[in-house]
C-alpha cells in the first residue's frame, strides 16, 4: 500500500497490517476533534479505479426506474420482512442490504472492516481504503456539522416525492449527505455500517470532492498494491476480521469456514508467513522443576547464550533474547 508521504515525491510503503492501522489511526487522529461524536468513515473497493459511485448510477439499471423499483420491492416485501420500514428512505436500507440498486454507498466506522472488503476478492487490481470526514461533507450538502438518521426532517429532498401533482423522477439535493441508518441487522451492526445518501448528482463522491476542492470536504485514499492482498486477509482473518464476524448468518459462518480449510487459504498463509523474515522462533528449556520457558527472538537468531548452570529452584539465566514468556 502506498500514500502520498509530507514530502514531495516520495512515498510510504506499507506492508504489514499494523502498518495500515498506524497510518489510518493517524489520519483520523488529525480530523477529529473533542466536539466530534464519531470516527471519520471508511470504504474499501477491491480495484483503486472504481469511483465511490452509488450502484444506481453504474449503469446496470437505469436511474430512470428508481421509483418503479422501490414501488415494486414495497408491494412484494410485506411479506417478507418482520417490521416494514416506516419511510421511503428506510425501504432504501432494506433494498441496499439485499442487493437491489440505490443512491446509497456503504460506510464503516472501522478500519478492519474497509481493508477487508477492499482485499477479500483477491486479484492483481490495485485495492483502495478510502476515508471520509462526513461532517464536513454535510457542512456543504445540508449545513450542518453532524450525521442525521434517516428520519431527520433535513433529508425530504433526498427522497422521491409522491406528491401526483408534483410528480418527479429525481431527487432535489445535488450533492450527498452522510447519514446513519437503523441498526437493524445483525451485519450492519457488526460491520459498524455508515452511508452516504447520493443525490441528483451521478458522479462519484471523489470526482464531486475534486470539483469543489479538497479543503472543503476531506477525503483520503489509501491505495493498496495487488500483490499485498492475499496476506493483507491472512493477518485480517488471525485477527478476527472475517466473513462469519461481519456476515453474521449461516451463510456467512459457511463461507468463513470453506476458506479457511481451502487450498488457497493454506497457500496464501504458507506464503505470507515464510516471507515474513522477522517472523519470532521459539526455543524450549526444561528444568527439573518442570517449568517450562518459551523464549522469542528473530528468525535469524538460531540459538540463546545460557550462562551458568542453576542452583535448584532458581531459573536459568538467559542473554540475547528480547523477550521472555514463563508459563506453567
Amino acid at each position: 500500500m502506498k500514500i502520498k508521504s509530507s514530502k514531495k515525491g516520495e512515498a510510504d510503503e506499507i506492508n504489514t497490517l499494523a502498518d495500515y492501522s498506524t497510518v489510518v489511526t493517524n489520519i483520523c487522529s488529525a480530523w477529529t476533534s473533542s466536539g466530534h461524536t464519531a470516527y471519520p468513515w471508511l470504504r474499501g473497493q477491491s480495484d483503486e479505479s472504481w469511483d465511490l459511485l452509488p450502484s444506481l448510477y453504474r449503469g446496470e439499471v437505469n436511474s430512470f426506474y428508481e421509483r418503479e423499483l422501490l414501488r415494486d420491492f414495497k408491494l412484494r416485501a410485506h411479506l417478507l420482512v418482520d417490521k416494514p420500514p416506516a419511510s421511503d428512505l428506510e425501504w432504501l436500507f432494506v433494498m441496499q442490504h439485499h442487493g437491489l440498486p440505490t443512491r446509497l454507498l456503504d460506510w464503516t466506522e472501522s478500519n478492519l472492516t474497509a481493508l477487508y472488503f477492499a482485499v477479500v476478492s483477491g486479484g492483481t487490481a490495485d485495492a483502495a481504503v478510502w476515508i471520509l470526514d462526513p461532517w464536513s461533507l454535510n457542512k456543504l450538502s445540508i449545513k450542518q456539522q453532524s450525521a442525521p438518521t434517516a428520519d431527520h426532517p433535513t433529508l425530504k429532498n433526498y427522497v422521491l416525492r409522491s406528491n401526483p401533482e408534483n410528480f418527479s423522477r429525481l431527487v432535489s439535493a445535488k450533492i450527498p449527505v452522510a447519514i446513519r441508518p437503523v441498526r437493524s441487522t445483525g451485519r450492519i451492526v457488526n460491520q459498524k455500517g455508515m452511508f452516504t445518501l447520493h443525490g441528483k448528482e451521478q458522479r462519484g463522491l471523489n470526482e464531486i470532492v475534486g470539483e469543489m476542492g479538497r479543503g472543503k470536504i476531506r477525503l483520503e485514499k489509501l491505495v493498496i498494491p495487488g500483490k499485498r492482498k492475499n496476506s493483507l486477509l491472512v493477518e485480517l482473518f488471525s485477527a478476527g476480521t472475517s466473513h462469519g464476524n461481519l456476515f453474521p448468518d449461516l451463510d456467512g459462518l459457511a463461507r468463513e469456514i470453506r476458506f479457511s480449510y481451502s487450498a488457497a487459504f493454506t497457500r496464501i498463509r504458507s506464503e505470507h508467513l515464510g516471507s515474513d523474515r522477522s517472523a519470532p522462533r521459539k526455543k524450549v528449556i526444561r528444568k527439573g522443576s518442570g517449568k517450562t520457558t518459551i523464549l522469542y527472538g528473530p528468525q535469524k537468531s538460531t540459538r540463546a547464550r545460557l550462562g551458568a548452570q542453576p542452583s535448584a529452584g532458581n531459573s536459568p539465566r538467559v542473554t540475547q533474547r528480547p523477550y521472555s514468556k514463563p508459563i506453567s
